[in-house]
């Protein structure tokens, strides 16, 4: 079976110019002409689009390679070098690698973030991976308001490269949107309990209950700290602003997690309206509506329904949570509008909706909206869930001097280097883009740690773009690290071996992840996912094209045979005509190329190739090989 070309951009790697003696019939002299790459470190990164496509740039393919050798403890230190948090990204991720990833075009992608929850779940205690910190600079110190994502990986980064750090929350728990919006059949607490003493264990001061710009000042904060992290996440619900919206019965989705994760909704004792029992209508397509439906069903709800602006393609949640929400009975109608909160003696009775033709948003999130006339329908609820996004809540910080705000409420940082217009304070995570996914926190976190480390050696002035947590961060002109040595980063060609590999690509499914039978998901408790097993991540793992391998020719030894064009199951190998090369006068070596006799340029359409290793295994003189790079791109 070959791939689906149509999905992906041709990409077309220059493997030789190849000098012929004679005429050489195998070459292809008509046809259109094609741009060739000769290969740099830039598009060999870009093979590897799983890795490209992760916010904190884990090295997907090797820890892939290590589940498939048994390897789960430096499966998961791969993984902990990158996203820092395996067991909670692996269970809430949005997985950008796994729309990227190129197995997909031939029939589904790689179970990524499932292997990922396997080498987390299957790792041994991590106290024995650490390495002890060895404090730089002791007298430097740094606060991080905020204990959510981005506030715990800025503070884990920075704790191990040496700085005193004290964490400031609001809440009486940490953990920020970890702890209080994800419910814990998706996120079992312990889990954010484990990265909150990962973190205390590096010596951080956990404050909460402490509201910066209340019980403390921020200019406090600035005079007694050499830096500053504003890390504050985005938990202001947003208002639909159609007349009965404060009905009785209606509530927003964040107040409603909030009282969900802490316990009261279940317990009688919460000040939210009554679920069990009742009609609910959620409105909004994001992770937090989902979240906010999937929680009614197990409190009890009569029917739980939703409406949202998206087609269902198109919604913000994750296709699979969309796909889990539906096998727990929810009834999810798209492209509606809410047009008002149909109310009876002050209590809510449904929602006027309409259909909606097209939206968009504004760049300072304003919507833009067109809807079907005439198509008014109301739709019966006698409990209305408002969930269609959230803002920082900065209350008194945002009339701190230095804390410019945008347009849409957020906090203005410079996009590079993540300091805001007072020196020494930074921002990132929710509180500056505006809701994201915890993995695009935990990347903001780590680049923020890296501007600060910056900023305390000295470097104000710099404009570097912030891309790598290990960028700059030495001690004696050695990276420090958390964990004890890796493997070696080179992976060989055994790894192809090990795939599961069928006749001319044959499909081997993708295995999807156990879950508990709707029965037994009544809980807000208990973990929906099960996990794989050893069997069932090992066969997973081998499914990968291990897209870090790439093929190389000798083109001095090379005869043009075009065994390697016949046996290619996908067809990714052409060799042509020097004529057809479009950007030749670019490439090196084409001007004495053009002077030969007769020969051809051999390319490989780089998207399509799945590392089958048939071409190097028939190549006559041997003047084929298959070769690993290794990209050597820090986690963000």
């Amino acid at each position: 079976m070959t791939l689906r070309v149509g999905k992906v951009e041709p990409r077309r790697r220059l493997l030789a110019l190849v000098k012929a003696e004679a005429f050489a019939p195998y070459v292809q002299r008509r046809g259109e002409k094609y741009r060739l790459n000769v290969g740099d470190e830039a598009w060999f990164w870009q093979n590897v689009n799983c890795q490209a496509a992760c916010p904190v740039y884990t090295d997907v393919p090797r820890y892939i390679a290590l589940i498939a050798d048994g390897d789960f403890d430096a499966a998961y230190a791969v993984n902990r070098q990158a996203n820092v948090f395996p067991n909670i990204l692996s269970r809430v991720c949005h997985r950008p690698c796994e729309d990227a990833c190129r197995r997909g075009l031939l029939d589904e992608p790689m179970a990524i973030c499932n292997l990922k929850r396997f080498a987390a779940d299957c790792k041994s205690h991590i106290t024995n991976r650490m390495s002890p910190v060895k404090r730089r600079i002791p007298d430097q110190r740094v606060a991080v308001v905020g204990s959510g994502p981005a506030g715990l990986a800025a503070a884990l980064d920075l704790a191990g490269w040496g700085y005193g750090v004290t964490l400031y929350e609001a809440l009486d728990k940490p953990g920020g949107m970890l702890a209080v919006g994800i419910p814990s059949y998706r996120l079992p607490r312990r889990f954010v309990e484990q990265a909150v003493e990962e973190v205390r264990a590096l010596g951080v001061e956990v404050r909460l209950g402490v509201r910066v710009g209340e019980e403390v000042s921020f200019s406090e904060l600035m005079a007694d700290y050499d830096a500053v992290l504003l890390a504050a996440g985005a938990h202001a619900p947003l208002r639909l602003n159609v007349p009965g919206e404060d009905a009785k019965g209606v509530v927003h989705g964040l107040p409603f997690m909030y009282e969900v994760n802490a316990g009261g909704a279940g317990e009688g004792r919460c000040t939210l309206p009554q679920i069990e029992g009742q009609r609910v209508l959620v409105v909004g397509g994001g992770h937090t509506a989902i979240d906010c439906a999937r929680s009614s069903v197990r409190l009890g709800a009569q029917a739980v329904e939703m409406v949202c602006l998206e087609t269902k393609e198109t919604m913000p949640a994750d296709p699979y949570e969309i796909a889990e929400a539906e096998t727990e009975g929810i009834v999810i109608y798209p492209t509606r509008a809410v047009g008002r909160v149909v109310t009876k003696a002050g209590r809510v009775t449904g929602v006027e909706c309409l259909n909606v033709n097209s939206f968009e948003f504004t760049p300072d999130g304003k919507l833009n909206l067109e809807t079907e006339p005439g198509s008014e329908h109301v739709l019966e609820a006698e409990v209305v869930i408002v969930a269609i996004g959230q803002r920082p809540a900065l209350g008194p910080l945002s009339e701190h001097e230095g804390l410019e705000k945008t347009g849409r409420g957020t906090v203005a940082v410079d996009s590079e280097t993540l300091a805001t217009g007072q020196p020494g304070l930074f921002a990132a995570g929710d509180c500056v883009t505006g809701p994201l996914n915890v993995v695009d926190a935990v990347a903001a976190g780590r680049r923020a740690a890296v501007a600060m480390d910056r900023y305390l050696h000295g470097d104000i002035g710099s404009t570097r773009p912030v891309l790598s947590a290990a960028e700059g961060l030495t001690t004696g002109g050695k990276k420090e690290s958390l964990l004890a040595p890796l493997p070696p980063a080179d992976l060989s060609l055994d790894t192809l071996d090990r795939r599961l590999t069928g006749d001319d690509g044959e499909e081997i499914p993708r295995h999807p992840m156990p879950t508990l039978p709707f029965e037994e998901r009544l809980d807000l408790h208990r973990e929906v996912e099960l996990g794989y097993t050893e069997e069932q991540a090992r066969r997973e793992a081998q499914r990968c094209y291990q897209c870090g391998f790439n093929v190389f020719i000798e083109a001095e030894r090379c005869t043009l045979c075009n065994k390697c064009v016949e046996v290619c199951p996908q067809k990714c190998l052409e060799i042509i005509a020097f004529d057809r090369v479009e950007n030749g006068d670019e490439l090196a070596g084409m001007e004495r190329a053009r002077e030969w006799l007769d020969g051809g340029a051999v390319f490989i359409y780089e998207a399509l190739c799945t590392r089958c290793d048939k071409c190097v295994e028939v190549c006559p003189p041997k003047c084929m090989r298959m070769e690993h790079i290794q990209m050597s791109r820090e986690p963000c």
